[in-house]
């Protein structure tokens, strides 16, 4: 009768960074790391309380496999709710999970100043992300790569460490 749901999310982010700056002559020279570990908890409960359906499978009357005689099917659900007998119920309970995902960021730029009027800028960027992973191996994924060994077959669910 009374439902209700929630959803819990708790995001962390721990970040590292470090950069070098270094001039010689007419060449500014910049290093660079940026490195993030983020973490993403969620919880939830899906009606908490519960589903319980109430119908004439035990208030049929004495021949349960009979036909019950018209209007009588919604009275029979009312005596089975009046005597507490259920017949079916359901509880949803969501997965409480917990993502974690790297993050790695490299680069090195150099700036060439060749005369007062003209400055050459060069630089490359390496980024790298691996993607979000659950730490107590809860969740599945979906891989286009993943290939099963014995039948060659493409796109497989996956688990942490292995193919399935």
């Amino acid at each position: 009768m009374f439902s209700t749901s929630f959803n819990k999310w708790a995001h962390y982010t721990h970040s590292l960074n470090a950069s070098a700056l270094s001039q010689k002559g007419k060449h500014s020279i910049a290093l660079g790391y940026n490195g993030r570990l983020i973490l993403e908890n969620q919880e939830g409960l899906s009606a908490p309380t519960g589903s319980l359906g109430y119908d004439s499978t035990f208030t049929g009357g004495p021949t349960p496999n009979s036909s019950l005689p018209g209007g009588q099917s919604m009275f029979d659900g009312w005596a089975a709710f009046l005597l507490g007998y259920p017949s079916s119920g359901s509880l949803v309970r969501q997965k409480t999970v917990a993502f974690n995902q790297w993050v790695t960021d490299l680069y090195a730029q150099d700036d060439w100043r060749i005369t007062n009027k003209l400055t050459l800028n060069m630089g490359a960027r390496w980024d790298v992300e691996s993607g979000f992973k659950e730490r107590h191996n809860n969740w599945a994924d979906f891989d286009q790569m993943c290939i099963r060994d014995r039948t060659n077959t493409e796109g497989l669910y996956i688990f942490p460490q292995r193919c399935v």
